[in-house]
Formats: C-alpha cells, sequence, structure tokens
C-alpha cells in the first residue's frame, strides 16, 4: 500500500470520473448492498475507537479483532452496509478495481432510444410489459455479477503486489518513477507513512513465489489474468493502435490522456504488474497488451531489436513517421551557400530545407571537407558522411573546384566504409564540385556585378567586363575579392553578396529561366533524394537499405 494508496470513496469517484467511468458514491453503496461490487474493506467506528489506523505499524490486527476495520471484500462477508453520509464508516478501494467497475456498470447500465418509443406514439405502450422485461434482464445480471470472483481476484491480485511491481509501470521504457503519491497521507481514518520505505530494500526481499502460493497461481491461471486485463484495455482505449508508441512517452505526458484512453493507461499498467510477476516467477516475457490477440507474422522491430530501448524506439517512431533526424545533411562550403539555398527552397520550393528532412551543415571552408594533413586527407569527412549512412541519413557535399576538392571525389570511390557492410563510405555522385564557384557557376557576369553594386548601396560601380577578367583569373575567387576591395576600400562580405544574388536567382523576371541554373537543378535532385529516402521499421529493412547505392553501394573488388 505504499506504491499505490487505498482510496476512499470521494477520492474514487474523482478517479473514476477522470476516466470516464459515470458512477457515485451513492451507486457504489447500492452495488454493495446488491453484492456485485465491493470496497477492499471498510472502516468502522464506535465509541472506544480514538485513534486513526497507522500503515505501516502493528495496530492492523487490533483493527480487524476490534471490528473497526471490516474486510468487505470476499463474497462471504457478512457485515451491515451503511447509508452513504454516514460519517461512522467509510469505504476504501482499490484503483486496480475500475476494470471490474466497468464490468458490473454495463451489465446494469441501459441505453435506452426514445426515438424507438416515439415512432409508435400513436399506438398503446405496455409499460409494464417493458418494465418487467428490464427487471427480468437485471435479475439475471445480478445473478451473474454475484457469483463472479475472477475479476475481483485480480484487482486484488494488483493491488498486493503493487509495491514491488508498479513503479516499473510508471515508465517511458528508459526510466521508471518510484516516488509514488508522495511519501505521506492521512485523512480522517488511516495515517499512511512512506517516507521511510524503501522501494530497492523492498524488491530485494520481495519473493514472487509467496505471491503464487497465497494466490493459489499457475501459469495458465495467471496467464488468463493478464490477458483478460490487457485485453479489456486495448478495447476501451481509443489509441490502442499507437500503444506500442505511446509506451515511450513521457509518464507527466500519459497522466495528462482523457477519458477512455486514460482509463485503459491505467488499466494497462495494472496488467503489466501481471506480465513483470509472470516473467518474475516462469521466466517468459508475454506478449504486450497491445498483441494479446491475433497473429503476428512479422513484428515490428523484430523482437531481439528491442533489448536496445534507443533502437527500438528509434525503429517505432519510424513507422509514424515522426523520427527528427535529418533524412539528408547537406554538406556546403560556407555561408553563401547556406543563405542562397535557404532562399531557393523559401522562395522557389515554398518551404524549408527542414521540411523536406534536410540538414545544411556549413564547413565553412573547403579545407575542412578536404583535411590540411596528408596522412589524415578526406578521412574525417568521409567517416562523418559513412557514420550518417550508417543511421540511414543521405549526404551530399557541393564545393569549390579548388584547393584539394578534386582529389576528395577522387578518393571517394576507393574509400570503404567501416561499418561492416561491404559498401563505400560515400558515394561519388553525392560530391557536387562547382568548374569554378558557386557564384560563376550560376550567375553571370552582369548578374554579379549588379549584385556586387548592389551590396555598395550605389555607392560603387561594377561592370561585367571587370567582373569578366575576374572569372578568367587562375583564382577567381581571390580575384573578385581583389576587384571589391579596389573599388570600396573594404573586403567582400561573401553571404551579403549571396543574399543579393538570391534575390536575382528568385526574381520572376529575370530573362534567365530560374529552373535552368544548376543550383536549382542540383537542389531538386537532393531534395528528391531525401523525400525518397525511408527510414527503416525492421532491421531487416535497415540492412536492405544499407546496401543501396544511395548510401555508398556494394564496393567492387
Amino acid at each position: 500500500m505504499m506504491a499505490v494508496r487505498l482510496l476512499n470513496a470521494r477520492k474514487f469517484v474523482a478517479y473514476c470520473k477522470e476516466r470516464d467511468i459515470d458512477v457515485s458514491a451513492e451507486r457504489l453503496v447500492r452495488l454493495e448492498r446488491l453484492g456485485v461490487f465491493r470496497p477492499v474493506f471498510r472502516f468502522q467506528a464506535d465509541d472506544t475507537l480514538t485513534v486513526k489506523l497507522e500503515v505501516p505499524g502493528d495496530q492492523t490486527t487490533t483493527w480487524f479483532e476490534n471490528r473497526w476495520a471490516l474486510d468487505s471484500y470476499a463474497p462471504s462477508a457478512n457485515y451491515d452496509i451503511p447509508l452513504p453520509n454516514d460519517e461512522s464508516s467509510a469505504a476504501y478501494y482499490s484503483i486496480f478495481q475500475i476494470d471490474h467497475l466497468c464490468l458490473v456498470l454495463n451489465a446494469f447500465n441501459m441505453n435506452v432510444q426514445l426515438d424507438r418509443f416515439l415512432e409508435y406514439s400513436n399506438e398503446p405502450l405496455d409499460w409494464e410489459k417493458i418494465g418487467e422485461r428490464w427487471l427480468a434482464y437485471g435479475d439475471m445480471a445480478l445473478k451473474s455479477k454475484r457469483n463472479h470472483t475472477f475479476r475481483p481476484a485480480i484487482a486484488l491480485l494488483c493491488q498486493y503486489i503493487s509495491d514491488r511491481y508498479y513503479p516499473q509501470t510508471q515508465t517511458n521504457k528508459r526510466t521508471i518513477t518510484i516516488s509514488g503519491p508522495g511519501g505521506f497521507s492521512e485523512d480522517e481514518w488511516m495515517l499512511v507513512n512512506g517516507l521511510d520505505w524503501d522501494w530497492y530494500q523492498y524488491t530485494r526481499n520481495f519473493d514472487p513465489k509467496e505471491v503464487e502460493a497465497r494466490f493459489a497461481l499457475t501459469p495458465e491461471v495467471l496467464r488468463h489474468a493478464y490477458e483478460t486485463l490487457g485485453s479489456a484495455a486495448s478495447r476501451c482505449d481509443p489509441i490502442d493502435s499507437w500503444a506500442n508508441l505511446v509506451e515511450f512517452v513521457s509518464l507527466y505526458q500519459k497522466k495528462k490522456l482523457k477519458g477512455k484512453a486514460l482509463r485503459a493507461q491505467s488499466m494497462r499498467e495494472a496488467a503489466n504488474m501481471l506480465r513483470l510477476l509472470y516473467k518474475s516467477l516462469y521466466g517468459e516475457d508475454l506478449r504486450p497488451t497491445h498483441q494479446i490477440h491475433g497473429q503476428v507474422i512479422n513484428h515490428f522491430p523484430e523482437l531481439d531489436q528491442r533489448n536496445d530501448v534507443r533502437r527500438h524506439l528509434e525503429f517505432v517512431v519510424n513507422q509514424y513517421d515522426l523520427n527528427p533526424q535529418p533524412k539528408l545533411v547537406l554538406f556546403v562550403e560556407g555561408e553563401s551557400e547556406v543563405v542562397l539555398i535557404e532562399a531557393v527552397f523559401r522562395d522557389l520550393f515554398g518551404t524549408h530545407p527542414g521540411a523536406s528532412g534536410i540538414e545544411i551543415v556549413n564547413l565553412q571552408g573547403v579545407n575542412n571537407a578536404t583535411g590540411s594533413k596528408k596522412e589524415d586527407r578526406f578521412k574525417a569527412i568521409f567517416r562523418l558522411v559513412d557514420y550518417l549512412h550508417h543511421h540511414q541519413t543521405l549526404t551530399y557535399l557541393i564545393l569549390d573546384n579548388e584547393n584539394q576538392a578534386s582529389k576528395l571525389k577522387a578518393a571517394a570511390s576507393e574509400t570503404r566504409s567501416l561499418h561492416g557492410q561491404s559498401r563505400m563510405a560515400v558515394p561519388p555522385d553525392h560530391i557536387q564540385l562547382w568548374e569554378v564557384s558557386l557564384e560563376f557557376d550560376n550567375f553571370s557576369d552582369d548578374e554579379i556585378a549588379s549584385a556586387l553594386t548592389a551590396i555598395t548601396d550605389g555607392r560603387c560601380f561594377f561592370n561585367a567586363n571587370e567582373v569578366h577578367t575576374a572569372r578568367e583569373d587562375k583564382m577567381p575567387g581571390s580575384a573578385l575579392t581583389a576587384l571589391f576591395r579596389s573599388k570600396t576600400n573594404y573586403g567582400l562580405n561573401k553571404p551579403t553578396l549571396a543574399t543579393e544574388l538570391a534575390k536575382i536567382l528568385t526574381d520572376r523576371s529575370s530573362e534567365r529561366r530560374t529552373s535552368d541554373r544548376p543550383i536549382v537543378k542540383l537542389l531538386k535532385i537532393v531534395r528528391t533524394l531525401a523525400l525518397r529516402n525511408p527510414f527503416p521499421t525492421r532491421q531487416k529493412s535497415w540492412l536492405v537499405n544499407q546496401a543501396s547505392s544511395f548510401l555508398g553501394g556494394v564496393k567492387k573488388t
């Protein structure tokens, strides 16, 4: 009773209403009188009672001997049931009784369709006969539910093992919550002090065999109890088809569920306690609640992959297309490329690169891709790309054709993956080298001159002949920078230039068709690659994907 406290009638009714179970304290007493749904026990005061029951403590036996506490749960229990507003008595319920309560309420609730009677409003109705038929049905339900002992026994078993297993159900499959309802609780009748309770110590001393003997459990009985409770949870859960995803959601967010979804979550937690007990006793892991019934042909993911919870979660979120991992990483040389590419996506494709699953990584210079030491040349970028491919993120490199960039592309066809597949680390056709540079390959001399003039706010004028001279230089990028400095006496800010060039590129009135520009053609290819990259939902799919040409392809020997 440390992890899961028993609730008085008022709190139990509130607990039920949060889970879309329509019941009142008056109806609970009525059901108790009929003998179809009983509290776990009742407190009953007399003139000699002056203290509260303290738990844990050695007073419990005395309370039952003096009949201050009554065992009201057994079908054979014989005691006086007071009126609902009688303050000399109080009933206490377990949260694990909601499954049994729903079963009882469903048997005694009637769904009356008044339109059926209105359709024949001109004809006399034999209300006495209708009432007798309803009462006959209620009498049948009463006889059936009075003799029902299995569901009440499941609830009692769940309450009995809750101190051991309930914290393990308060989980997102990575961590568990042990704190329970706050350690200390008190009401008019009972004081529960769990401040010194140690769940770890309790777990070490817990003997599942004692539970097995006390409840006369067998593998068949316990399995049936688990399947009964788990099936009931699935049937009432409006989001049962998402159960494999919900189990990874934080406990805080799961507690925000409403109505039947919250009810199903509570019942599933109870069922999972039985599943844990079954594994402790018999060493077998039963199917999860959402797979109790039906034949599972292919597990998503495979059962052996579920030992790694992170990997299991990755496969599950891939089923729902919720994985935020980039589908493609686009490596670019500098901030100019970032500015221009984002402008193409925003103004031409009408979206952000992230909407296509693309992450842009600024290498901040071609040397950061090619490396500077002879013995380490290309190794760093290739290993990073190989790692991303291993996690099924495609890669694409866009670089200016300078320094060692051409050698990098040549080396790509010779570099093997380190991750066990007989494939290349980098597909050579996923490395784009401009013939000259981003600016000169995608814009005319007139357009570059116009952009240079614009970034000086018209204070300096550049013409196409000057830009063409820079284009023909052995180092066109440096020549263009020198041209700008010679006229302005300050350095050329490449991202600012890219911003002006982006305006030209996305200008619909431009004489040059936007779709003819190499950068636009290339980004269409990149976007298509990203959109066609399917994240795997099983290990088998992942292995197939790893051998594809998109992730390097098989290395020819």
